[in-house]
């Protein structure tokens, strides 16, 4: 796994380091007309890097997600027409959608799921074939859901099940490990499959491979049901666009300092009055030397005792009234995730973001009524 990482973070690194070496090296001759192409070229990178960080934090169940209650198989008949594209017209494409039921789980995650498991089963049958993806409700007993580390009970199955070359044992074993892949080089990441597991993970499910050689491969995915009224959480969507500030005055805790920087450049162009603070304690410093502020800007994780949430509680009971936006890449668990943007009305950024989506959240936040 380490050696997959660095492999495709070296690739994407070396593609932003000389981009940015001939934006400069153009700068430098007086050529300012090239230097846009290669900025775009390290762009083009940083949202690959971007993207597979995604997915690595998916496996290890760790990526924020946006859950909302949702019907299976009203995304799958609505994905149908993708997935028959997507695999193209040599293998046919069925479904047996039997369970109406609901789960709680971030739509595009599953969306992105069921496409990576259908990308998979086309690569398994090269000379055609047959996809079934299917939705029934299933009832674990006791030694069944303990093998798979869930609770006995009642489940929402996704069944996808393709007629293909199937799995060795050995493969089966391996088949949901970061960026290991049968394919040639070049050909896969390695991250479809472990993609999907750390989804269904994260969700509060499980997944699980059947397969032989010669006789296909079903991957099952066992979701519990949403509780009913289930709302959706998380978030709130960023704004693509800048929008311009009212004269509020904002506290930036980021301890990144070039994310501090900019981030406090980019707010200042737009006419916000920023404050900058590297942890809780100079962020406490800075409280009591500003008096007042409208904004609290801040990272989850930051160094020493002081995270995101408790320094947003601590400046809470000083200033009832300020709102809060907390930016994360990465946080211990998913109930931090939860905490920090429920915290009181907080919105919730995720890393890395366009500064434009920045610009529409930090407006969108202090826009909000109440906390």
């Amino acid at each position: 796994m380490t050696g997959g990482i660095a492999h495709d973070f070296n690739n994407l690194l070396a593609g932003i380091n000389a981009s940015l070496e001939l934006m400069q090296l153009r700068l430098n001759q007086g050529k300012a007309e090239e230097a846009d192409r290669y900025c775009s070229l390290a762009l083009s990178s940083v949202n690959r890097a971007a993207a597979l960080t995604k997915r690595l934090l998916t496996f290890s169940r760790q990526q924020p997600l946006e859950p909302k209650r949702v019907e299976p198989s009203q995304i799958i008949a609505e994905l149908e027409e993708l997935v028959r594209r997507t695999v193209g017209p040599k293998i046919r494409v069925e479904t047996r959608l039997k369970a109406a039921d609901a789960v709680h789980c971030e739509p595009s995650q599953l969306e992105n799921a069921l496409l990576n498991l259908a990308i998979n089963a086309r690569d398994a049958m090269p000379s055609g074939g047959c996809l079934t993806l299917a939705t029934d409700v299933c009832e674990l007993p006791a030694e069944q859901a303990t093998e798979l580390l869930l609770d006995p009970g009642r489940y929402l199955c996704i069944e996808v099940t393709d007629s293909g070359v199937g799995m060795s044992e050995e493969v089966r074993a391996r088949a949901f490990d970061p960026f290991f892949t049968t394919k040639s080089i070049g050909e896969g990441t390695g991250l479809g499959l472990s993609m999907v597991y750390g989804f269904t993970q994260q969700s509060g499910g499980q997944a699980q491979i059947s397969s032989a050689p010669g006789r296909g491969t079903t991957v099952r995915l066992f979701l519990p049901f949403a509780a009913a009224g289930t709302l959706k959480t998380g978030p709130a969507e960023a704004q693509p666009s800048a929008q311009r500030a009212q004269g509020e005055r904002i506290l930036l805790v980021e301890d990144e300092a070039v994310i501090r920087e900019v981030v406090s450049e980019q707010l200042a162009d737009l006419g916000y009055r920023v404050s900058t603070a590297f942890d809780g304690q100079s962020a406490l410093q800075e409280v009591e030397r500003l008096g007042e502020f409208d904004l609290l800007i801040s990272d989850i994780g930051l160094p020493g005792a002081w995270s995101g949430n408790r320094l947003a509680e601590e400046i809470r009971t000083r200033m009832p009234a300020v709102k809060v936006l907390f930016m994360t890449g990465f946080a211990p668990n998913e109930s931090a995730l939860i905490e920090a943007s429920q915290a009181g009305g907080a919105k919730l950024l995720k890393k890395p973001f366009t500064l434009g989506q920045l610009s529409g959240c930090v407006r969108q936040t202090l826009d909000q009524t109440g906390r």
